[in-house]
């Protein structure tokens, strides 16, 4: 098979447990011998910042074209756009070029949906990390209901979660596949569970994380040692706040998470906002660390039927203006978590107990993980069914949405665009 991955951040840089999801999938798949490739940008980080931390990486560069750099990386080939206006116009020529079996579309993005579908629309399969991403449902930042007449063109849908295949299915109507992704390595995996030290650990601390809950604890429990770990969510404002408290410790993030995990007593993944699995709580539980998770979409799945899942109330999302939104963080009761984990670090029988529950089920799920049922679900699937052109009014409202969204584009990239558009036969260059 040939599979393109299209990704609208870094795709090898990137931290984040989808992004790494993705990597494990595409390089799993290469090693089976299948042609992969990749379309994806700089974003967030600016051009030179990502080019100088692959050159540190030892990354070998294939090529470089204005706007575009490509280079390959266990067994796949990345093609990576300057910026996410160039990855849209790229897309189509991408496409055509590679002819796909199966474009995987990690970004639920209008103009990227769009444009896939444009190339081939049989053959596109978007892949749903997470809820807030989505144009409908509770779960989302922002619902949207062109953007979801838009994605729900697309034919076929992979995600992670049953949680998140029922939520596609109840608030989008969209028939998904769900597996468990393979994104935790083979193994052998030390065991770090200690009660005598580390820190209670907090990854990405941001109130969507949970970081009001950390906070909170580590108030209340002085003599307790935490940490935070920031990473893509975490704000100047956030690492203010925890630096008024001493007994919080600022650990900076890794590659290699066992640096983490290695400092780390107890996990702490009090979530806010949905979470659609929780990569990180088995990969904590595999390492024999408690984790203390909140009940909120996936993560009870991620718990593995393990001791503590925590209530936490929701946080929401407020249009304060157009295209712009805010979080509201309503009240805590930290109580159950303060009691949960002052029994774990007072303990010792008790904590000695989870740390084993912990690792003997995470240890058994992830034997049962690997590439196998992915390929067979690629290998197996049938190209969906041509969809319908849309009828004039649809496309007048659809021109519509388009032009605000791009209201910010600059008249140059706008020019761009519309070229592409204007001349979608013709590709947009691409290297290689």
């Amino acid at each position: 098979m040939k599979i393109l991955l299209i990704q609208a951040v870094d795709y090898l840089t990137n931290r984040g447990g989808a992004y790494k999801a993705n990597r494990i999938l595409l390089e799993g798949l290469a090693a089976r011998n299948h042609n992969c490739r990749v379309l994806t940008t700089t974003h967030p980080r600016n051009p030179d910042e990502y080019l100088s931390d692959l050159v540190a990486r030892g990354i070998e560069f294939v090529s470089s074209t204005t706007g575009w750099t490509t280079y390959r990386h266990n067994g796949l080939e990345v093609l990576v756009a300057k910026d996410r206006m160039q990855l849209y116009m790229g897309i189509v020529a991408g496409i055509k070029r590679f002819e796909p079996t199966w474009t995987l579309l990690e970004t639920p993005d209008t103009l990227a949906i769009e444009a896939a579908l444009e190339a081939d629309p049989s053959r596109v399969i978007y892949l749903c990390h997470t809820a807030t991403n989505l144009p409908f449902g509770p779960d989302c930042i922002a619902p949207d209901p062109l953007k979801a007449k838009v994605l729900a063109k697309v034919g076929n849908s992979l995600t992670v979660s049953r949680y998140m295949k029922e939520y596609l299915k109840r608030w989008g109507g969209l028939d998904a596949k769900s597996l468990y992704w393979p994104s935790y390595g083979t193994g052998p995996f030390p065991n770090y569970g200690s009660f005598e030290q580390g820190y209670v650990t907090l990854v990405n601390p941001c109130s969507a994380k949970g970081q009001p809950i950390l906070l909170e604890l580590a108030r209340r429990l002085p003599h307790v040692q935490f940490a935070a770990v920031p990473t893509w969510g975490t704000t100047d404002e956030d690492r203010a706040a925890l630096a008024q408290l001493s007994n919080i410790c600022i650990l900076e993030p890794q590659d290699d998470v066992n640096k983490i995990f290695a400092q780390t007593r107890v996990l702490l993944a009090p979530s806010l906002g949905v979470e659609s699995f929780g990569q990180i709580v088995v990969e904590a539980m595999t390492r024999g660390i408690p984790v203390l998770a909140s009940d909120l979409g996936g993560l009870c799945e991620a718990k593995l039927g393990v001791d503590y899942v925590l209530p936490v109330r929701q946080l929401t999302y407020h249009e304060s203006a157009p295209s712009e939104y805010v979080e509201i963080v309503p009240e805590q009761d930290v109580t159950p978590w303060q009691e949960s984990l002052e029994e774990l670090v007072a303990d010792r029988a008790r904590y000695e107990q989870v740390a084993v529950d912990s690792r003997e089920a995470a240890l058994s799920f992830i034997d049962g993980l690997s590439i196998a049922p992915f390929e067979e679900y690629l290998l197996n699937l049938i190209p969906a069914a041509q969809f319908v052109t849309e009828k004039t009014e649809e496309q007048i409202e659809k021109a519509r949405k388009l032009e605000e969204q791009l209201k910010n584009i600059s008249p140059a990239k706008r020019a761009l665009l519309a070229l592409r558009l204007a001349n979608k036969n013709r590709g947009n260059e691409l290297p290689g």
